[in-house]
């Protein structure tokens, strides 16, 4: 699979990655994906960006009500908060049984970050061996900067619809799902209320890029 640069996207090529750059309506670039090429072929990739269809399901924090929830029409804002609060409701005792599973390092930023709602995503690169891909993410809000690695990952969807509503400092975290598997994870993330981030892993991690220095 080769990407291709859709509306508000940009790429260049960099040595041997690809980067994507994606941007908001009025073409201000505000998270790139860096690709090494041979990426393409051995990592189950599922990329789209500018386009109308979502490849990616929230469960529990659906997008379709986070987007209700911005309507100029009131009684649809009200009734979706009403559907988005219970059905989020249900997530909670779940991830309170697995949260346990994730590496204590990890879940303890996660929690003292509020999971990070409202952190800035800045740069996704995906890095490939000749067995698994390692996928980094940079996250920033404010004086906190963070990289969260994903291990042996056998799957990513990226789904950046052509009419992404991102606010002028990027496309931020909003909710977040894990989901333990079978010897590995999922996440889904929830952006600027209709984008959506997944990945398959088999382990994750996060460190601060002040310390990386």
């Amino acid at each position: 699979m080769i990407i291709k640069p859709k509306r508000y996207t940009t790429s260049k090529w960099k040595g041997n990655h690809k980067k994507q750059y994606a941007g908001d309506a009025f073409g201000n670039a505000t998270f790139t994906l860096e690709i090494e090429t041979n990426v393409i072929n051995k990592l189950g990739t599922n990329i789209s960006l500018g386009t109308n269809e979502s490849e990616v399901y929230m469960k529990y924090y659906r997008k379709e009500l986070w987007q209700l929830m911005h309507s100029s029409d009131e009684k649809k804002r009200e009734k979706a908060k009403i559907e988005f609060r219970e059905s989020a409701k249900k997530y909670g005792p779940y991830f309170e049984e697995i949260k346990d599973e994730l590496p204590a390092d990890f879940l303890k930023v996660f929690n003292e970050n509020k999971w990070f709602h409202d952190f800035t995503i800045s740069n996704i690169q995906i890095l490939n061996d000749e067995r698994k891909s390692t996928i980094y993410i940079d996250i920033l809000n404010g004086d906190k900067e963070y990289r969260l690695r994903l291990d042996e990952v056998i799957k990513m969807s990226v789904d950046v619809p052509n009419k992404a509503f991102w606010l002028p400092s990027g496309m931020r975290w909003g909710y977040t799902e894990f989901e333990l598997l079978n010897g590995g994870w999922r996440i889904n993330i929830l952006c600027d209320i209709n984008c959506e981030l997944e990945f398959v892993f088999t382990n994750i991690e996060v460190q601060d890029i002040a310390q990386l220095s």
